[in-house]
């Protein structure tokens, strides 16, 4: 659940903590009191488009920063093993927006791209609103729902590992037909080397011409013959 979320120079906020109690959290106000401001922040740690718009005026960058507490999802541990960052219970989404460069993501202080931000944050959170985040109408979500109700994931994960296995054996295989491929043609330009050098017949002792012709006698003063040790 998200237990936390801390918010700086982001739109109209300078600085911002808010805890989550365990349970049922309401948030209300007035139109323009900031509710939209604080879900369009955690959208940003869920991992979505960033602009630069939303860094606070006067303000360099905008850091909002997301904690979960009791993620136990085993889909989320494989993602986070993918990026080598580490799987604790509590789990923090960072994102920073800069005025000059890129924005930056951060799951457990591990920097990640900005992709596998969104496809943790989309395991993690559902934003109701104008449909935009339910997971239930994303095509792409289906399968892993299915998945995870029948308890698939140790098939899964056995599939995954079979899979690229066979992957890694079949791109074996291709790289070695094209290295044969590769080592075919190198024969084949050598053995017509070898057979023009036999047709040529080169003896010990005499200088032999085959198929030329001369337009000038100088052309051959520069030829001289074989040395009778060579």
């Amino acid at each position: 659940m998200l237990s936390s979320i801390h918010i700086t120079n982001f739109a109209l906020i300078d600085e911002l903590f808010v805890e989550f109690p365990k349970g049922l959290t309401v948030i209300t106000g007035e139109t323009g009191a900031g509710k939209s401001i604080l879900m369009d922040a955690l959208s940003l740690a869920l991992g979505e488009r960033a602009d630069t718009a939303m860094i606070r005026v006067g303000a360099e960058r905008a850091v909002i920063e997301a904690m979960f507490e009791g993620v136990n999802n085993s889909r989320i541990a494989a993602k986070l093993a993918a990026l080598d960052a580490e799987n604790a219970d509590n789990l923090i989404l960072r994102r920073e927006i800069r005025l000059k460069g890129n924005s930056r993501c951060f799951v457990n202080d591990t920097p990640v791209p900005v992709a596998s931000l969104k496809e943790i944050g989309d395991l993690l959170v559902d934003i109701h609103g104008q449909h935009e985040h339910q997971s239930l109408l994303r095509t792409e979500t289906h399968l892993g729902i299915l998945d995870q109700y029948a308890k698939l994931q140790n098939l899964l994960d056995d599939f995954i590992g079979r899979f690229e296995k066979f992957y890694d054996t079949h791109v074996s295989l291709r790289n070695a037909y094209s290295k044969k491929n590769s080592i075919d043609e190198r024969k084949a330009v050598i053995e017509y080397y070898l057979r023009e050098i036999d047709a040529v017949r080169p003896q010990r002792g005499r200088t032999r011409m085959s198929r030329m012709n001369c337009a000038s006698p100088n052309m051959l003063k520069n030829f001289r013959p074989f040395p009778p040790n060579c």
